[in-house]
């Protein structure tokens, strides 16, 4: 995963929703709210992402508005982001669900529907496995 990798090709090629568009014809933006662990909270609008890059910036835009020290990235190893808390403070650093659709948003791009942990730093599991097809004949 780069950012340049689209969050239509994640999940296996069924890609993030970032925008559903309910029965009702209404559409529900994708977002997720995070705490970082001196208690500093902001909401990311994920509804203009297309590619993981652009999540990353969303994310760090937001932080640095709301004034928290939550830093997202690609993992180092593996595929996924990451998100780094230097806040110094000692609550649980937290990714909650602040919309309807944000859930799916969060859960495809790796992040489970609720996560809270006494961390400074919160991994998200790859959403962008490499498969092996067979290399040899049989």
């Amino acid at each position: 995963m780069t950012g340049e990798t689209t969050l239509a090709s994640l999940n296996k090629g069924d890609g993030v929703a970032t925008q559903v568009v309910g029965e009702n014809g209404t559409t529900r933006d994708g977002a997720i709210s995070i705490t970082s662990r001196d208690g500093t909270s902001f909401e990311v609008n994920l509804s203009t992402a297309v590619t993981v890059q652009d999540v990353i910036d969303l994310i760090n835009t937001e932080a640095s508005a709301a004034g928290a020290s939550v830093t997202a990235s690609l993992a180092s190893v593996g595929n996924g982001l990451v998100l780094t808390d230097s806040s110094g403070g000692a609550g649980n650093f937290e990714i909650t669900t602040s919309s309807d659709n944000g859930y799916f948003v969060a859960a495809q791009l790796g992040f489970t529907e609720e996560t809270s942990v006494a961390s400074n730093t919160i991994s998200a599991e790859d959403v962008n496995p490499v498969s092996r097809k067979a290399c040899f004949r049989v």
